[in-house]
């Protein structure tokens, strides 16, 4: 159960690390520094981070949320063992129908 949120973090540090990976093409002298630089102003680039910031913020809380709440009940009372479609169909002669498994 600890590792489950083992891939989100990976995906957020593999982020994190190519949008820093990209200075040394400004500090190597491959990438201007005026080409480098957002045309933006100051108060749009701080309006932008604060949004993203709070938005992120939100989004890691609540998955954090949900993560432990269905950690918690376990899987009887998600319900997560049981086919509702299994007692509502009717039994038939045949190969049972496909049934994707998540």
């Amino acid at each position: 159960m600890a590792a489950v949120p083992l891939p989100y973090l990976a995906m957020i540090s593999g982020w994190v690390f190519r949008e820093a990976g990209r200075q040394p093409w400004v500090v190597y002298g491959l990438l201007k520094t005026e080409d480098a630089v957002s045309g933006h102003s100051p108060g749009t680039m701080l309006a932008s981070l604060i949004t993203f910031t709070v938005l992120f913020a939100a989004l890691a809380v609540l998955n954090g949320w949900l993560l432990l709440r269905h950690a918690r009940l376990g899987p009887v009372e998600t319900r997560l063992d049981h086919d509702e479609r299994a007692a509502a169909e009717p039994v038939t002669a045949g190969p049972p129908p496909f049934t994707p498994r998540y």
